[in-house]
């Protein structure tokens, strides 16, 4: 749903059901739940996207580390787990476009 300043924030639902505005990220979705799979860059920005419609960065890790779990083939592999981490944090090799980060409290 849009939130003011043109920010739009989705619950987990909506993401889980690819319910956005955006085609491309609804379609990377959908892409992960019939076929288990997703393509490397659109994985990035599926997790930017998340990190980007989520109210915390913590909800964002929470809901992408879920996604991936429930649908990805090798959901559970830690190179993955790992992909998300890197993928809901907002960054490749600086500041994602929403402009916030996700700090890792994992042991």
């Amino acid at each position: 749903m849009p939130a003011t300043g043109g920010n739009y924030l989705y619950t987990r639902d909506e993401l889980e059901h690819a319910a956005t505005h955006d085609p491309y990220w609804n379609a990377a979705q959908n892409e992960m739940v019939r076929t288990g799979k997703m393509q490397g860059y659109m994985r990035m920005y599926w997790g930017k996207k998340i990190l980007e419609w989520s109210a915390t960065p913590q909800e964002a890790y929470a809901t992408a580390l879920y996604l991936n779990n429930k649908y990805e083939i090798d959901g559970r592999d830690p190179k993955r787990l790992l992909q998300v981490l890197h993928g809901a944090s907002g960054s490749t090799t600086g500041p994602g476009r929403s402009g916030r980060s996700l700090v890792w409290c994992g042991t």
